[in-house]
């Protein structure tokens, strides 16, 4: 009774908020890290991705300087032949189509830059920046399709004549647009690269940090854990050395409430000639002498003499199991507040010896 009682079953650990906090901490963090690297590798895609339409790009314009080749071969040959110079047939040259060339040179061109449209489709600004090169495209596909039909009907003054009006022009607005186009791609997959290394590096900086913060809250939660357990063990031996006292003592104890005796020590038992437990449940006056017993019940209820927490010392006597009156002296501490006790608590000493004592030395006195 003495000893401090147990946590009730009902009781919440302090400990287990803050731990509950902590893995909140920790999933956010996971969330947030996951998202950062999630970010990073888009960002990283994106770049590749315009690095990659860039080069498309200079594809594009190498078969439409390869398309505005075939195009001057053309006219030149077609010139050759009004001029009466006769083509070899016998090379490998002659076998081939200029204008044939110009047109496959000009598809290619147009289907790379529909397959650029087509896998960047997703990005209005990837259409904002392509749209003028395929505009262009459009206008020059179309001019020299038209110097290729004069061509093809001997036309070449008009032909020529196109040629420098329309076509050489729309080749130049084209040129224009492609670089245009590659020099914003290029500088757009360069922001996304830097963008992307640079949250590389805060996220690694980020796991860095949590992995310092993760160390150092659980070297602080261990060393707590420590002292905890060490604090522990400290009132684990405190109150086996205060209970062995207890049970060991030659002090009888015992806890009253609303005069019952509610604990009653080892020694209590002992000394009284009683089994240990039988005095739990017992009426404090019914093992009092009835001459002592208002006085006692009183100096138990806290209402003779000295402060509410501990009296004086009283003496008094209590009934032995074998029917004798054991003189004792008590003092009273009063722990009815202490939710471990609920009780007065009542210290008693059996003091035969000095009573013995006292009786010989007056019987001495008046017979000498």
């Amino acid at each position: 009774m003495l000893v401090p009682a147990a946590a009730p079953p009902g009781a919440v650990d302090a400990s287990r908020p803050r731990d509950v906090r902590a893995l909140v901490v920790v999933a956010a963090a996971i969330v947030l890290t996951s998202a950062a690297v999630a970010g990073s590798l888009w960002l990283r895609r994106v770049a590749m991705e315009r690095v990659e339409a860039v080069a498309v790009l200079r594809t594009v314009e190498a078969e439409l300087h390869r398309a505005g080749g075939d195009e001057w071969r053309a006219i030149a040959e077609a010139l050759s032949e009004r001029r009466g110079v006769a083509r070899n047939h016998g090379t490998a040259s002659a076998a081939a189509d200029p204008l044939a060339d110009a047109r496959a040179a000009i598809v290619r061109a147009n289907a790379a830059l529909s397959g650029v449209v087509a896998t960047e489709r997703r990005e209005d600004a990837y259409r904002d920046i392509l749209a003028p090169v395929r505009r262009e495209l459009s206008a020059y596909h179309l001019a020299v399709e038209q110097e290729f039909h004069l061509v093809a009907a001997g036309s070449l003054r008009a032909a020529s004549a196109l040629d420098d009006a329309e076509v050489d022009p729309a080749f130049v607005r084209l040129i224009a647009a492609l670089d245009l186009a590659r020099d914003e791609l290029g500088a757009r997959a360069t922001a996304a690269s830097v963008a992307s290394d640079r949250g590389l590096v805060i996220i690694g900086f980020l796991t860095v940090l949590a992995v310092v913060g993760l160390l150092l809250r659980y070297s602080r939660l261990h060393s707590a854990e420590h002292t905890a357990r060490a604090e522990e063990r400290a009132l684990m031996a405190s109150e086996a050395r205060f209970r062995s006292l207890v049970q060991n003592g030659a002090d009888i104890i015992v806890v009253v409430n609303d005069g019952v005796i509610t604990w009653a020590s080892p020694s209590a038992s002992t000394r009284l000639g009683r089994t240990e437990g039988s005095l739990i449940g017992v009426a404090l006056g019914a093992i009092v002498h009835p001459d002592d017993a208002a006085q006692v019940l009183t100096f138990a209820a806290g209402t003779l003499g000295g402060g509410p927490a501990q009296l004086p010392i009283v003496s008094w006597r209590l009934r032995h199991a074998s029917g004798a009156w054991v003189p004792i002296e008590g003092v009273r501490t009063d722990l009815r507040d202490d939710p471990a006790v609920g009780g007065v608590v009542l210290t008693m000493r059996d003091i035969s010896d000095r009573a013995e004592l006292q009786e010989r030395l007056a019987h001495l006195a008046f017979h000498d």
